[in-house]
């Protein structure tokens, strides 16, 4: 098994998508966000966890570099650093 898989819990991504800019990330259908670089996800939809109505964005917090996030992945805005979104 290569290093993604290991570090996506054995579950092999079919695409991995990379952000390393300011600008918004939509319907990216994702299930781990992992830090290359610390990140901080700012807006109003900083992180969009799931496709639901509400309260399911995280914004001003930081993800430590080398750390990966679980979850239904669905936008992203970063304020500073660069991560990786792993799609199946």
């Amino acid at each position: 098994m290569d290093s993604i898989g290991k570090l996506a819990g054995g579950i092999k991504p079919r695409k991995v998508y990379v952000i390393t800019d300011t600008a918004g990330h939509a319907d990216l259908n994702g299930y781990a966000i992992q830090a290359i670089e610390d990140c901080e996800f700012g807006g109003a939809a900083g992180l969009i966890i799931g496709n639901t109505e509400g309260n399911n964005d995280i914004a001003t917090k930081t993800l430590l570099a080398g750390h990966i996030w679980y979850g239904d992945i669905q936008g992203v805005r970063l304020t500073t650093g660069a991560c990786l979104v792993y799609k199946l």
